[in-house]
């Protein structure tokens, strides 16, 4: 439609982000061997991009999803495709509030900005974090974690309540 093609013709050449789920300027930032053959030509990543993220393995997609490392935290995920993981993140990982990558904890993040979390709420907290957080220079700001092994399938954010720092 009319968007998509305002996205082609203006929004990639300004490094513009179409989705939540897929960063253009991530993408090539983050997976070396486009950044050497496309330099910061978006089109030329993108058009990559749609062609081979069926086929290739662990590509990092964006700040809220890696692949790689969303095919290994959930072992119900162990067998899908790129294509098939960037549905399920969309359609049903964070709507169970999922972790998609080691960059972002929805929770963590909704715990440590309670402004974002009673405004957006849990579920659009990944929409916050890709247009707002990730830019924002607030030092009060916080969007990672520090987890702590407590036992078997527990785990615990532990911050000094006084200072604010992780333990």
């Amino acid at each position: 439609g009319a968007l998509y093609n305002h996205f082609l013709n203006y929004g990639i050449k300004e490094g513009r982000t179409a989705s939540p789920y897929f960063s253009i300027k991530w993408y090539r930032e983050k997976n070396s061997d486009l950044k050497a053959a496309f330099g910061n030509d978006n089109r030329k990543a993108f058009e990559h991009f749609l062609k081979y993220v069926k086929s290739e393995k662990d590509r990092n997609m964006s700040p809220i999803l890696d692949c790689r490392y969303y095919r290994t935290r959930y072992s119900d995920l162990s067998k899908m495709s790129e294509f098939s993981l960037m549905s399920h993140f969309k359609n049903n990982g964070t709507k169970e509030y999922r972790q998609g990558s080691a960059n972002f904890d929805p929770i963590s993040y909704c715990v440590y900005n309670p402004d974002v979390y009673k405004v957006m709420g849990l579920a659009n907290s990944y929409y916050h974090y890709m247009r707002y957080g990730i830019n924002e220079t607030n030092p009060n700001r916080k969007y990672t974690n520090v987890k702590s092994n407590l036992g078997n399938d527990f785990y615990a954010t532990i911050t000094d309540s006084n200072s604010g720092k992780n333990l």
